[in-house]
């Protein structure tokens, strides 16, 4: 009996543990459409048991595969649950506009979540619907 108790217990250590970090959007606007020239509201809630770095950004893509970014904004985070934090993306006056674009090449918005240090991944979000970039 203490074997299967002891069992239990440690799937439930090993299944908070590997749930214990994560970020997500949300922002209440949603993130399809921008202009350029502008500067786009990013609205995050993040969880990690350790201190971390958040990064935000839009990325051109041809279909999902990185080509480069447009913006790409970072910040250093305190550990903490369900923290909330925003990032202020300027939309550069230059950018191409989606119309522009060639073939499968689209804009997507991105948020990660990374250990302090030595960078490894945690977490990360990426809506399937693309910005649309416009002129201001």
């Amino acid at each position: 009996m203490k074997k299967k108790i002891f069992f239990i217990a440690l799937c439930l250590c090993v299944s908070t543990f590997l749930n214990a970090q994560s970020v997500k959007f949300t922002s209440t606007a949603k993130l399809t459409t921008a202009k350029t020239g502008t500067i786009m509201t990013v609205n995050y809630k993040y969880t990690v048991p350790t201190d971390g770095k958040i990064s935000c950004g839009i990325n051109v893509l041809d279909n999902w595969t990185y080509v480069s970014n447009l913006v790409n904004l970072s910040t250093s985070v305190t550990a903490g649950t369900n923290v909330t934090g925003s990032f202020k993306l300027n939309i550069p006056k230059g950018a191409k506009l989606s119309s522009d674009l060639k073939g499968n090449f689209n804009y997507k918005i991105m948020i990660e979540l990374r250990k302090k240090s030595g960078g490894d991944w945690l977490a990360g979000d990426y809506p399937a619907t693309p910005i649309e970039i416009t002129s201001n």
